[in-house]
């Protein structure tokens, strides 16, 4: 009986792109001669024992061959999960990675033209301010003239030495004066006249006399003194400042 090897060709298991090699295995061929009656196969024991036993070898070889058919499909289906995985771990680290830049890329223009926007409506609020301060400016300052006086004769009402205050300093601009006229409104003609006493003790060298006109403020007088008129009045003090500012400002 002629006995062979034959070979089971190495092939090659292509999966997504990635091939696993599958290796050569030698597989016994036992070829019985057609030609030989089935009982020429059995002429002998020797024989016999011969056929079975190349019988077993092969069945043994299928078997085993189907073994590593299986085990080959199956590590080649477990790698192909791992390049799997691995592909998607990798895309996804490599998609997070490239968001997080781009996330702060735009985050910095984001804040850079926020940055800007605010510059430019600080510039503006602030031309805005000053295009007001020159428009109105005379307003204003005429407004806050308006505040001191009232201001100023609500301090003043609301003590009666206050009259005495605002006179004091200007007598003492005149010390030299021989004769002093004070014109205050008639409200408060008598709160002069009270404390003309210690005026004439103060300044003993000044002859006073005491008149009131009811066109002079409340809280103001005026001092006459020679040719000298001082004006004290608060209205007319503040109108002066007004005039002053609003000229400087031309």
């Amino acid at each position: 009986m002629e006995s062979s090897y034959r070979v089971i060709k190495k092939h090659e298991v292509e999966l997504d792109r990635h091939t696993i090699e599958v290796k050569e295995v030698n597989v016994k061929k036992i070829e019985v001669d057609s030609k030989k009656e089935d009982l020429n196969i059995y002429e002998n024991e020797e024989n016999k024992e011969e056929f079975l036993e190349a019988m077993s070898i092969k069945q043994r070889i299928i078997e085993e061959a189907e073994t590593e058919r299986k085990y080959i499909l199956q590590k080649a289906s477990e790698e192909l999960e791992d390049l799997k995985k691995s592909a998607f771990e990798e895309g996804y680290n490599s998609g997070y990675e490239k968001g997080y830049i781009e996330g702060k890329e735009r985050a910095k223009i984001e804040s850079e033209n926020i940055k800007l926007n605010a510059i430019k409506l600080l510039k503006n609020a602030q031309k805005e301010s000053e295009d007001f301060l020159i428009n109105f400016r005379e307003e204003i300052i005429k407004l806050a003239a308006t505040i001191a006086e009232k201001m100023a004769n609500i301090a003043i009402d609301t003590s009666e030495e206050n009259i005495m205050n605002i006179i004091h300093p200007i007598l003492e601009e005149i010390e030299n004066a021989t004769n002093v006229i004070i014109t205050v409104n008639p409200s408060k003609y008598e709160i002069l006249k009270k404390n003309l006493p210690s005026l004439r003790e103060r300044y003993k060298q000044i002859n006073f006399n005491v008149l009131k006109d009811a066109d002079i403020e409340i809280n103001g007088c005026i001092i006459e003194s020679g040719n000298k008129i001082i004006d004290a009045q608060f209205r007319n003090q503040i109108i002066s400042i007004v005039n002053e500012l609003i000229n400087s400002g031309e």
